[in-house]
């Protein structure tokens, strides 16, 4: 569990990563609608498919005897980490902090630096949400050869 918790954190970081080079891209370039294309939709979506990548490697790894608990404990890891980083920009956007200085000035700079409290909101629901829709899907097989099993008996 050491493992899928440090592949989790690492995945993370390096989405983080990601983001903040994007961003500073388009703050120092002014080609908007990077962070957001980026932040918002790719890179939770290749989030949810890295965590799917993880369940099948720690699948037969780890010592549960139910491989949707692995998928839920998955679920409940990229759930943690996407919650310290919403609780983490929340405190930097109270004190008016940002990892990438924000421009401001006229009317159309007012929501400037929005994407740093959408991206782990977007990265928690897609990522969990793929993860508990996985986990609900092999919850459903499981069951259903579990009751073919003892129609057979």
């Amino acid at each position: 569990m050491k493992r899928m918790v440090l592949y989790c954190v690492v995945l993370h970081l390096l989405e983080w990563g990601i983001f903040l080079l994007s961003d500073l891209y388009e703050e120092h370039n002014g080609s908007p609608g990077t962070a957001i294309v980026y932040g918002e939709i790719v890179l939770p979506l290749i989030s949810a498919a890295a965590l799917c990548l993880m369940y099948r490697f720690f699948r037969k790894r780890i010592a549960f005897g139910k491989s949707w608990l692995c998928s839920l404990l998955l679920a409940g890891f990229w759930f943690v980490l996407c919650g310290f980083a919403i609780i983490a920009e929340l405190a930097l956007i109270d004190i008016d902090n940002f990892p990438i200085y924000q421009h401001g000035g006229d009317c159309g700079w007012f929501l400037n630096g929005i994407e740093y409290i959408f991206f782990p909101i977007c990265n928690l629901v897609i990522g969990c949400g793929t993860m508990m829709i996985f986990s609900l899907v092999l919850a459903i097989i499981a069951y259903r050869k579990q009751k073919k099993e003892n129609r057979g008996a």
